[in-house]
Formats: structure tokens, C-alpha cells, sequence
């Protein structure tokens, strides 16, 4: 049986400044997209936009395979992008929830980061998502809909004790340190934090990245998943 709350912010920032992230979820509250759009595109919220929706349509909910279905996911994005939009290229961000465990997908430059809770210890950062970078160390090199795209990054969460996954677009993640999230999130003191707690914490490192002087949209999701 799994326990879950869930807050999220999106696009925060200057308000004439275009926006260029997307999040995504299914009723089931099972399938959660980030995709942050590539600004030096045209159509890079629209190639946001459209990724988001497809990586949580009803088509990928996850059946017996979910690492398959999330590779699946993604190079469908990619093409449905490359077909539909000409000069349009995002990041994404999928994270799927099962019995089984906690499915994660990234692409580009965006960060899933996982927080284990340990007796005694509280939250442990435990574990982050692959960027994909060029050699600057800092432009995404894997973006979909464009000609660098080739597969997503997966890792597995095991179905045990509790967890703290962010979802997160550089603007908040390149604005923020590690340390900083892990203070925020340490905040939670509550055996079972509810979906206004995780909305705190969102909003939190929402403004700390704008404190920190982003100058990006900053978007993340905060879930809190506990097994049972």
C-alpha cells in the first residue's frame, strides 16, 4: 500500500518573460511529467507543452514493464515533437509510481533528486537523475525534438520506507545547492506530511531559487511516497 502527498509550482518567475515549463500529471496521480522547454527554440513551451501531455497520457501507464514503457515514452515524445513542431526542443522529467517501487526518466538538464528517510538521521539525500550535458558542463545535450536526443536516463527506487522525490527545472536546481533543498525539506516533521505541506515546501524552493537570483522559469514537483 502506498501513502502519498504531492505540492507543485510552475513557472515562477518574471511575469512579462515568456514560459517555457510544462508539468503534467494523470488522475490517478500516478504519472508526473517536468518538461522545461528550450528558450533558444521558437516553439520550446510548445514543444514543453506537448511532451508533458504525452508522457502522462493513458497510453504509458506502466504495465508489467516500467523501465520499457518510460524508454517507449520518451522516443515517442520525440517523435510526436520532431513530426509536429519545427525548431521546437525540451527537456522532460517523468516519474511513475508503482507497487513495485518509484520509476524515474530524465532528458536534458533537468533533476529528479530522491531523500530517503533514516531512523534517526531524517531525510538522506540518496539519489539524482543523470543530466545530460555538453561539454561546458552546463547546455543540455539531450534535448526531445532535436537531432541530439537518443534515449532517456532511467533509474528504480525500491518499494520501501519513505521518500521525498523533487522534480525539478534548472532554473531551480542551477539556482540552488543540494544542502539548501535538503534544509527545506528537513522541515517536514510529520510522520505523514499532507499535499498542503509539500505545497509549502515547493513554494519554499521556489523563492529561494528567485532569492538566489534565477533568471529562469522555476518549476518543481514535490511528492512524498511512503510504503507501507
Amino acid at each position: 500500500m502506498i501513502s502519498f502527498s504531492f505540492g507543485y509550482i510552475e513557472n515562477l518567475g518574471a511575469i512579462e518573460k515568456p514560459k517555457f515549463d510544462c508539468i503534467r500529471f494523470n488522475q490517478e496521480l500516478t504519472n508526473f511529467a517536468l518538461c522545461d522547454g528550450a528558450n533558444s527554440t521558437p516553439w520550446g513551451g510548445h514543444a514543453a507543452e506537448l511532451t508533458a501531455s504525452a508522457l502522462t497520457s493513458k497510453l504509458v501507464i506502466p504495465q508489467t514493464n516500467p523501465e520499457e514503457t518510460l524508454l517507449e515514452s520518451f522516443s515517442r515524445a520525440n517523435d510526436l515533437v520532431s513530426e509536429k513542431i519545427n525548431n521546437g526542443a525540451t527537456t522532460a522529467l517523468n516519474v511513475l509510481l508503482s507497487n513495485g517501487g518509484i520509476y524515474c526518466a530524465s532528458c536534458g538538464d533537468s533533476l529528479i533528486e530522491a531523500y530517503k528517510l533514516q531512523p534517526l538521521k531524517g531525510w538522506v539525500n540518496s539519489q539524482a537523475s543523470q543530466m545530460d550535458l555538453l561539454e561546458d558542463g552546463r547546455s543540455p545535450s539531450q534535448l526531445i525534438g532535436s537531432p541530439a536526443f537518443h534515449s532517456a536516463n532511467i533509474f528504480q527506487l525500491p518499494a520501501k520506507g519513505s521518500w521525498i522525490v523533487l522534480m525539478m527545472s534548472d532554473g531551480l536546481h542551477a539556482c540552488t545547492t543540494s544542502k539548501e533543498r535538503l534544509s527545506i525539506i528537513s522541515k517536514i516533521k510529520r510522520e505523514q506530511p499532507s499535499n498542503e505541506d509539500m505545497q509549502f515546501i515547493c513554494s519554499e524552493l521556489g523563492e529561494l531559487a528567485i532569492q538566489n537570483q534565477s533568471k529562469d522559469d522555476v518549476s518543481v514537483i514535490g511528492m512524498w511516497i511512503n510504503f507501507n
